[in-house]
């Protein structure tokens, strides 16, 4: 019995550390790609005015450091197209972080370039702008320039910080209060995107009249419109995620609404965290973030099996001192017999098998005399 009881108390315990560890791994890994993890803000939509709070999907009221989600790629795609399944989120249009204007061209962070975007034989819609400095013709003169581009062409990539603490590193420069630096090796736009996200900043906007002509990047370009769509009629109209029925099944695509009269939610999405180091942050620093956080999954993995443990062994103890109990009952009820019993008795007994000399106060305790 106590053999039995134990070795359920095991296998309980076993069992409810594997459900901590799985529940530990999907807190991190849920809702996410090798790349991203979406998440959605309670309650926070847009009716009837677009006056998106930069602070909803990052900061410290919800501790994230995420944005609103730009869909870059056909992976970014199949994560939303999950994520809605998922969470039971159909029929709904969830705002994407950009707009369209009347050229066609999407800019993030709903940047309006008014000025004009060389080589647009491309389709606007599914193609990428880069900004270079490069000789235009025969003139040996360079000049700052959009170019459109194909999508998986690769660039360097410039990337800026708000508010930096410090901008000192190699290839960087601060200028009206924003720290641009630039990644010397070749991305395509949303692993750009991805590598300046994992720094703490994004890809860096540039103006036309900006002073950096040195410097140059990629925008963003990828596109799934809903058959229909877009409505060209709607000029700076907003880009939301919405469903649409193709052939009896519901598909995830991108369409365009008037700003001011549709509701929509939002989905926030953030790069999945990694062990990527901060080049504006000092060694220091980033090495006492990782030893935070080692310490943040070593307490999550080993609270709850210490719990477990403390919880078996209260059992065990509680389950040791009921046997305690009824071992000392039977012996003192064995004893009571015993002095009762002479010494030609208890011979007696034990020709008649009644007292086993292995279990002699158990036996005596059940023999009436």
């Amino acid at each position: 019995m106590v053999q039995s009881d134990i070795i359920l108390i095991i296998i309980i315990l076993i069992s409810s550390l594997l459900i901590s560890l799985i529940n530990f791994s999907d807190g991190s890994s849920s809702n996410c790609s090798d790349k991203y993890c979406l998440y959605m803000v309670d309650d926070l939509k847009n009716s009837g005015n677009l006056t998106l709070d930069e602070n909803s999907c990052s900061g410290k009221s919800n501790n994230r450091n995420g944005w609103l989600l730009e869909v870059y790629d056909e992976d970014v795609q199949l994560l939303v197209d999950g994520f809605i399944e998922k969470n039971n989120l159909k029929n709904k249009n969830f705002l994407l972080g950009t707009k369209m204007n009347r050229s066609g061209w999407m800019w993030i962070n709903n940047y309006q370039y008014s000025g004009n975007v060389d080589d647009q034989s491309l389709n606007g819609f599914n193609s990428v702008a880069y900004m270079s400095n490069t000789n235009v013709g025969s003139n040996l003169q360079t000049d700052l320039r959009y170019v459109a581009d194909v999508p998986t062409k690769k660039h360097e990539v410039l990337c800026s910080i708000s508010n930096p603490t410090n901008c000192s590193r190699s290839n960087s420069s601060l200028y009206q209060g924003i720290c641009y630096f630039i990644i010397n090796e070749l991305y395509t736009w949303y692993d750009g995107e991805m590598e300046c996200r994992k720094l703490g900043g994004s890809l860096a906007i540039l103006g036309g009249g900006s002073s950096m002509k040195d410097i140059w990047r990629t925008f963003m370009f990828y596109m799934k419109w809903v058959p229909g769509y877009p409505n060209n009629s709607l000029h700076n109209s907003c880009i939301a995620v919405g469903s649409y029925n193709k052939t009896g099944n519901v598909k995830n695509g991108l369409t365009n609404y008037n700003c001011s009269s549709t509701e929509f939610h939002y989905i926030c999405m953030e790069v999945k965290p990694t062990n990527a180091t901060d080049p504006m942050r000092s060694a220091e620093n980033v090495s006492t973030e990782s030893q935070r956080t080692s310490v943040i999954i070593c307490l999550s993995v080993l609270l709850p099996l210490l719990a477990l443990i403390i919880t078996f062994s209260i059992v065990i103890f509680a389950r040791y001192r009921i046997l305690h109990r009824e071992v000392t009952m039977m012996r003192k009820q064995a004893n009571d017999r015993i002095d009762r019993t002479s010494d030609g008795n208890y011979l007696s007994l034990q020709d008649v098998g009644q007292v086993d000399d292995g279990r002699p106060y158990e036996s005596l305790s059940n023999v009436h005399i």
